[in-house]
């Protein structure tokens, strides 16, 4: 387990006002996500309680909680008698995954398009501006990237289907930021963001539909072909 951040003071809620609003398991949540997310804590690391409670400076309650909290999103993996790991996803729970989130984010894109007006086009736009100013974050970059797509699926009025694309998006996180970490690799993706607004602007759904499911095939054979990789 990474100890290279010392985050027991923000656990502890003293340190910023935004930490003060928050219970402690919610900070753990948040900070053992991005551990999870950037790699510092690689998938199939065991997450020991008493050890995660002394590096963040609280009781185990909130790490417990936090675990359970993870593992519904597909983070970390429970088994009892066992403890918790980090989620390693499979080749195929990969392939799985992603032929999922082409068919549902394809879905959200379509019915979105129907109903999507100024004020979500102007927000997308307003995104968009921002995912090129985190170029240098990946994980800044992952975060704007879902709140520009989720913009447009959240449109449609559909809630359950944009709870199901968020849950997946979160479970391929890790893999996703691998991924997007060259930059030249997160120069390439952004940029295929640039045709699927203003196919937004032009109110052009078809494109937009066939944008999305495309972009979503390029990153899944990458993160498939990684994920072969390390299990050979």
């Amino acid at each position: 387990m990474s100890t290279s951040r010392d985050l027991r003071a923000p656990a502890a809620g003293a340190s910023s006002p935004r930490d003060k609003y928050r219970t402690l398991h919610q900070i753990v949540v948040e900070h053992l996500t991005d551990e999870i997310v950037t790699g510092n804590l690689p998938p199939g690391t065991k997450l020991s309680e008493p050890g995660l409670a002394a590096t963040y400076g609280v009781s185990r309650g909130p790490v417990r909680e936090a675990l359970k909290l993870l593992e519904g999103n597909g983070l970390v993996r429970i088994v009892p008698g066992k403890g918790a790991t980090v989620t390693k996803l499979t080749r195929d729970e990969i392939v799985e995954t992603y032929d999922i989130r082409v068919e549902l984010e394809g879905l959200g894109a379509r019915i979105g398009m129907r109903h999507v007006d100024d004020p979500a086009t102007e927000n997308m736009g307003i995104v968009l501006e921002e995912m090129g100013n985190a170029l240098d974050s990946p994980a800044e970059w992952m975060k704007l990237n879902d709140e520009f797509h989720m913009t447009l699926y959240a449109t449609s009025g559909m809630t359950q289907l944009c709870d199901i694309i968020l849950a997946l998006m979160m479970k391929t996180r890790p893999y996703q930021y691998a991924y997007l970490s060259p930059k030249e690799t997160l120069l390439m993706t952004h940029a295929e963001h640039v045709p699927l607004f203003e196919a937004v602007r032009r109110r052009d759904a078809e494109t937009v539909e066939e944008i999305t499911r495309a972009h979503l095939r390029r990153g899944a054979e990458a993160m498939i072909e990684m994920a072969s990789a390390a299990d050979r």
